[in-house]
């Protein structure tokens, strides 16, 4: 495939992380506020977003060395 297109997708990898760990704790304080500490909608936001993580990390995993070399070029 091309190396362009692995380091676009190994950099939104690196967004989607960002996004899922900002978006737990959107979510956590969402459910603070409305729910109270509520054990259950806490485990399906840990499970959700978890799992955003974990699919993005393992893109990211994929494609990091072309994401490295497209670092050392010019552009």
């Amino acid at each position: 495939m091309n190396s362009s297109i692995d380091a676009a997708k190994a950099g939104r990898a690196i967004g989607a992380m960002f996004f899922a760990f900002f978006g737990a704790a959107w979510l956590v304080w969402w459910c603070l506020e409305r729910y109270g500490a509520s054990p259950a909608i806490f485990c399906v936001i840990a499970l959700v977003c978890g799992g955003i993580v974990f699919l993005a990390r393992r893109q990211y995993r994929n494609d990091q060395s072309a994401l490295a070399a497209a670092a050392d070029t010019p552009e």
